[in-house]
């Protein structure tokens, strides 16, 4: 996993990532590059990760984009199938008025 840092430089900042088995590692990252790259050998899969777990940076200005989930959206499959059906009946509708 690869962490991207912040457009300010070395801002100390804490890491969490939570396992599927319910374990949670926190990592202290002094924020001097301009990411990080993390390898986990467990045998529970990576659930989340989250850049200032407890909201101790005060000048964050999106507090939203800290944290990414490795599950994704429940209806996200069904979003792009609905929109590609609709463009596929959008092409056949154009293709049969033309013809």
């Amino acid at each position: 996993m690869r962490v991207t840092g912040p457009a300010w430089q070395h801002l100390p900042v804490a890491l969490e990532f939570r396992f599927a088995d319910g374990a949670a590692v926190t990592d202290a990252w002094d924020g001097r590059s301009p990411w990080r790259a993390y390898r986990f050998l467990r045998a529970a899969p990576l659930v989340s990760a989250r850049v200032d777990p407890k909201g101790r940076i005060a000048i964050d200005p999106d507090e939203l984009n800290d944290g990414r989930r490795v599950e994704p959206k429940p209806g996200l499959a069904a979003d792009w199938g609905n929109w590609f059906g609709t463009l596929a009946g959008w092409a056949v509708g154009a293709l049969t008025l033309w013809l």
